[in-house]
């Protein structure tokens, strides 16, 4: 739908949840996809939720809260926020965060 609608301005957005191992991968090649196809990337960036061990689903690609897997979420989140920021072209990023340290790094 992006590529149908963001041509001049981010009309569709997709949100990438970090809690979910595959996703700052995702967001890379959705940039690549855009900068090739030449539309509008708009990307909502949230850490998400982060499901416990007990969840149905377990290994299923979801970090889960004990302390490694938390880490690993918030790293991709950190460095998804940059990438983002730093990469050229036309992009729209939403940084939904209420972690100061992921708001205010440049």
């Amino acid at each position: 739908m992006m590529e149908q609608f963001n041509k001049d301005q981010a009309v569709v957005y997709n949100t990438i949840q970090h809690y979910r191992s595959d996703r700052l991968s995702f967001l890379k090649d959705s940039y690549e996809a855009a900068a090739q196809r030449d539309f509008i990337l708009g990307a909502k960036l949230v850490r998400g939720r982060i499901w416990r061990r007990s969840a149905a689903g377990a290994g299923d690609g979801i970090c889960f809260a004990d302390p490694a897997d938390k880490e690993t979420t918030d790293r991709d989140y950190n460095e998804g926020v940059p990438f983002l920021y730093r990469a050229p072209g036309r992009i729209a990023v939403i940084v939904a965060s209420h972690n100061e340290y992921s708001i205010c790094m440049q």
